[in-house]
């Protein structure tokens, strides 16, 4: 089995751990109001999740240390670098803190990316970002053709790596993989409208 990935993926929505734990099983880190959420809170803390305390400075050391014991014994772990959520259009900054788990794990990093789609293109329908979650899981049950999209980038070797420039590294690679997407769809579209 070896050691788990130190996953992360840029955050859109709340469907975003039920996705990736589909295609790549993972315990994940979240901020810890949501285990106090009704209904996402219970769901949460029944798959292990590792909650974080972002009011205190020693939470982040603590749950590194959690990250780096869950990855060495097998399991993946997911994180959303970006530490909110955004519209998923285009990648926030990221912040390093939580890349400090690598080399106590000595794991590799596996950036990962989403888009959610609406008959096919990019939408934002799915955004939790300055809404409520309630408002938002009704747009979405009330909205037909959503799908999404997950892409699995390669991993980085963290070896001799500081946690900086992993995340630099993680960024800016998941930020080049969805501008290589947006280029090909852009010249898929482009190809179709041409044979019209």
């Amino acid at each position: 089995s070896g050691t788990g990935y130190m996953v992360c993926a840029n955050h859109v929505s709340f469907l975003d751990i039920f996705v990736l734990d589909a295609v790549l099983p993972s315990r994940f880190v979240a901020k810890k109001e949501i285990a106090s959420w009704p209904v996402f809170g219970m769901i949460s803390r029944g798959v292990g999740t590792l909650f974080i305390d972002r009011s205190r400075r020693r939470a982040v050391l603590e749950v590194a240390e959690l990250m780096s014991s869950t990855m060495k014994k097998g399991e993946n772990v997911l994180f959303f670098p970006e530490g909110t959520t955004g519209k998923g259009d285009v990648l926030l900054p990221f912040y390093a803190n939580l890349f400090t788990a690598w080399p106590m794990a000595e794991a590799e990093i596996l950036p990962v990316t989403l888009r959610y789609t609406l008959k096919g293109e990019t939408t934002t329908v799915t955004s939790y970002a300055h809404e409520s979650l309630f408002t938002v899981l009704r747009r979405i049950v009330s909205t037909s053709g959503l799908g999404v999209e997950v892409t699995v980038l390669d991993p980085i070797p963290s070896a001799g790596r500081e946690r900086h420039e992993l995340c630099a590294l993680a960024s800016a690679r998941m930020t080049a993989a969805k501008e290589a997407q947006r280029r090909a769809r852009l010249e898929a579209a482009t190809a179709s409208r041409a044979e019209a």
